[in-house]
């Protein structure tokens, strides 16, 4: 299964994407523009569900009847994203006094908010949180949150009576896929980066011994640099489990030896452990990078 593509976003605020359709009006005219102050005072997004589907709730968000209600996106289960309202400011009415500080989206469930979320929606979930996250856009950690205080992933009924009085929603199946979404989107973020690329994948890359603590991992340079760019720094990221599915901060950053191939030591790693390591090479400026290369092994039992 290929990586979900990564969403963009432009300068009114529209998000793009192969899957992405725009409300009409936009936004809907349920909603406060400039409520909310971003990227600074935003905790996060909310997972809603819509106890329906996809079609209801664009003509409910549309509907100018009181009690008027909004989201920022709506997700049917083939995966289609709906946007109702641009994502630079823009505030919907979907978690009362969470509405200046969380972004929403809510998932369609077929009137039984049981149902748990489908592979599509999984996918389309992760393509929002990883771009709702970006520094540029909400600034918040790619985490579970279980707290209004906490940025992060949450759900409706965490904020209470002050979100609206919705202890249910969206139910728990869907609120233990968060974390399914979280990983994936994070894989998104590593694997599918913005802008020009001026290597190709880092050549080689094996690992040469692995102990019970430690690994050492051989690599070369990319076989095809782009205009003649030479490698300035070499990026590695270690996660636990068969991919590489989250960002570790303090990634070590070498400078390339003269000699080939490369090679760095791993310590502190656990015994009996799996793990996938990372590398890729950036430019000198550290602007840019090529993609991942990675390699998964396991360290033996102590």
């Amino acid at each position: 299964m290929s990586t979900p593509a990564k969403l963009t976003v432009d300068g009114d605020g529209r998000v793009h994407g192969a899957n992405v359709a725009h409300n009409a009006p936009f936004p809907t005219k349920s909603g406060v523009p400039d409520g909310m102050v971003v990227p600074a005072g935003v905790q996060g997004v909310v997972m809603h569900t819509m106890e329906g589907n996809l079609p209801g709730t664009i003509s409910t968000f549309n509907d100018q009847t009181p009690p008027r209600k909004s989201a920022h996106f709506g997700v049917d289960q083939d995966g289609n994203i709906h946007q109702f309202g641009p994502v630079n400011g823009w505030e919907s009415w979907a978690q009362g006094a969470g509405n200046p500080y969380w972004y929403s989206i809510e998932f369609a469930d077929d009137r039984n908010p049981r149902n748990p979320l489908t592979g599509a929606q999984i996918n389309a979930g992760a393509q929002l949180l990883e771009l709702l996250s970006r520094p540029e856009v909400g600034r918040f950690k790619l985490q579970v949150s279980d707290s209004k205080d906490t940025e992060g992933f949450g759900w409706h009924g965490m904020g209470g009576v002050g979100w609206g009085d919705h202890p249910d929603c969206p139910g728990e199946v869907r609120k233990a896929q968060r974390q399914d979404i979280i990983a994936l989107a994070k894989v998104i973020r590593i694997g599918m980066l913005p802008g020009p690329r001026p290597f190709g994948p880092v050549t080689g890359l094996r690992k040469v011994s692995v102990g019970a603590d430690s690994v050492q991992l051989s690599w070369s340079a990319p076989a095809v640099p782009v205009e003649n760019q030479a490698v300035g720094s070499y990026e590695i990221a270690l996660s636990v489990g068969s991919q590489l599915a989250a960002e570790v901060p303090g990634f070590p950053q070498l400078e390339p030896k003269e000699a080939s191939p490369q090679t760095w030591d791993g310590k502190n790693l656990k015994a009996d452990t799996t793990y996938t390591a990372g590398v890729r090479a950036r430019d000198k400026k550290g602007r840019n990078e090529g993609p991942w290369a990675t390699v998964t092994f396991a360290t033996p039992a102590s």
